[in-house]
């Protein structure tokens, strides 16, 4: 059997019936978000040994921010069946590091993804991560490649 559609079924009120009873209750269907076939892993890292809790950020191309995760001990992350096929940037940062630089990517369907990240010690630096668009001062056009 095909199923078409899928649906969330929320729940309904509590009610109560006697024998004999008739209810109609309307309930409320939620249409369930596509679930994609594709997974992004890997590690961040600081001379081979792994960072705990590194915010590793994805944007889409125009650094709109989309999914974040932490790093577990291991120094891993992952996102899997979040992310459409598409072009993305991604970056990462932790407390005492410079952040990374951003890499792009591009992901498939039904490919993995590994990424490892590799991170500088800076004790000034903080687990920020700031984003936006540098922008030409007169027309005010998106300037490409900007760091």
């Amino acid at each position: 059997m095909l199923i078409q559609d899928s649906y969330l079924l929320a729940s309904s009120q509590i009610f109560e019936l006697m024998a004999q009873q008739e209810m109609t209750v309307d309930l409320e269907l939620t249409k369930v978000p596509p679930c994609f076939n594709t997974l992004l892993i890997g590690r961040v890292l600081h001379e081979n040994m792994p960072v705990k809790n590194a915010v590793v950020k994805i944007f889409d191309w125009d650094y709109n921010p989309l999914f974040h995760a932490l790093t577990n001990s291991r120094g891993v992350y992952r996102f899997k069946n979040i992310l459409a096929p598409g072009v993305y940037k991604v970056i990462a940062a932790a407390d005492g590091y410079q952040t990374s630089r951003t890499f792009k990517l591009k992901i498939k369907d039904n490919e993995v993804i590994n990424l490892s990240i590799k991170l500088k010690e800076c004790s000034i630096f903080s687990n920020s991560i700031i984003y936006g668009k540098v922008r030409e001062a007169g027309s005010k056009k998106p300037v490409e490649g900007a760091q």
